[in-house]
């Protein structure tokens, strides 16, 4: 917000000085100047700038693909964002916590050269280029992620108080599994910088949310679901299917312990048929937990992969224990 200010309270000075240039042309002996033709001379301001240049080819795919609005639009261009290999976005972003492994919003200050006065604050926003073909759409999700901080940086404190109550609200309405999984690299930020990062996670993350955020989220996107979809296709499929296995280990792990708790009883009660009866059962419900556990490890180690090989943490999921073994029926 404090650019944007800065910015307004320029053109009001420019401006006030520009009928302050006219007053003065224009008072003379007679109070009003004259050409020698007998028509009034008009004070001519400065020329408007020229348009700015159209955005490349590679930066309006990113903002079509998201179906940015005019708001979102200006902010991510105001940004000047760039798609850099990994080398460049590492030097760029001065990334060390792996949260913006994809990319990085900055407010950086930026002064003429050999001014100390001629200083303002500019944004910028670094992409990281993408070519490993199942993930490049994630740029599409980094894209409108860094865009979003630029909004969140511009919201009148109002606003902000407003929508960072709805982020709040939200979160325990959300699969706690998948957030888990997608704030966890978040998860030392504080205050602004943690409300800015839930801000642009779960616009572009969650399909689903409250209307009041939604409502919300439409001044930036005419078709959220393009960006969700997005990640979808790169990450969110891979999250969902290791949640709802992680929700099925730890089903079975309930089950088992609660018969294996029976079993124990039995023993104790030298009731050799209940228990043998009941073994079977136990184990069968160990052999689907391993088969589980198999499939939950794989999904992992296949998400760790994808997200080594365009610059994230290669431990970001954790792999469940070792298998469970099945209980012998006693002699």
């Amino acid at each position: 917000m404090r650019v944007r200010w800065r910015a307004r309270q320029l053109v009001a000075v420019m401006a006030a000085l520009s009928l302050l240039a006219g007053a003065c042309s224009s008072s003379g002996e007679g109070g009003s100047s004259q050409r020698g033709d007998g028509a009034s001379s008009v004070a001519q301001g400065p020329p408007p700038p020229p348009p700015p240049p159209p955005p490349s080819a590679p930066i309006a795919d990113l903002m079509d693909k998201t179906s940015m609005t005019a708001e979102a639009r200006t902010l991510f261009l105001d940004a000047r964002p760039r798609i850099e290999a990994k080398m460049d976005l590492e030097r760029n972003c001065s990334n060390k916590s792996g949260a913006h492994t994809l990319g990085c919003f900055l407010v950086v200050k930026e002064c003429r050269t050999g001014s100390s006065s001629g200083c303002s604050l500019k944004t910028q926003i670094h992409l990281l280029q993408i070519d490993r073909p199942d993930a490049r759409d994630l740029i599409y999700v980094s894209a409108a992620h860094e865009m979003l901080h630029a909004a969140y940086e511009q919201l009148p404190a109002n606003d902000r108080l407003q929508v960072d109550r709805q982020l709040e609200a939200a979160l325990p309405l959300l699969d706690q599994c998948r957030v888990d999984t997608n704030l966890g690299a978040y998860a030392d930020r504080v205050g602004a910088d943690k409300m800015s990062e839930l801000h642009s996670v779960l616009a572009t993350e969650f399909a689903t949310l409250p209307p009041g955020l939604q409502s919300h989220f439409n001044r930036y996107f005419s078709n959220r679901q393009l960006v969700v979809s997005a990640h979808d296709r790169t990450l969110g499929d891979r999250e969902q299917e290791i949640c709802a296995l992680r929700s099925r280990l730890d089903q079975l792990e309930g089950q088992i312990a609660t018969l294996r708790r029976q079993l124990q009883q039995l023993r104790s009660a030298d009731s050799v048929r209940a228990y043998n009866a009941l073994v079977p059962r136990v184990n069968a419900l160990v052999r689907d937990q391993n088969r589980a556990a198999e499939t939950h490890n794989r999904r992992v180690r296949e998400y760790n992969r994808l997200l080594e090989s365009i610059g994230g943490d290669p431990d970001a999921l954790a792999p469940r224990a070792a298998p469970d073994r099945e209980t012998p029926a006693p002699p």
